[in-house]
């Protein structure tokens, strides 16, 4: 009807998710910092996964960098761990 909106979706869910460079820096240095606060805390895989509620094997792909993390996951690792991922700045 000529409202600027294509035919096709521009996503669909069938495709698979890509990584852009910039994510998967941010993920391995998400991976990074998690892995190192661990050690500093003595704290095994099994120890974050009881504290987020998630499986030990989320938190073993969670430290190869490669997982695309949501917003949840990451607030709920700086909870966990007492770190912070996340920087704010606010003009």
């Amino acid at each position: 009807i000529g409202l600027g909106i294509p035919a096709e979706p521009l996503f669909r869910s069938s495709y698979p998710f890509v990584f852009g460079v910039n994510t998967i820096l941010n993920s391995r240095k998400i991976a990074i910092k998690v892995a190192m606060s661990m050690k500093r805390q003595g704290l095994s895989r099994q120890d974050v996964a009881d504290r987020m509620g998630c499986s030990p094997q989320y938190i073993s792909k969670l430290l190869k960098g490669e997982e695309n993390l949501s917003l949840e996951t990451i607030c709920k690792l700086e909870d966990v761990l007492n770190i912070a991922i996340l920087q704010y700045e606010f003009a």
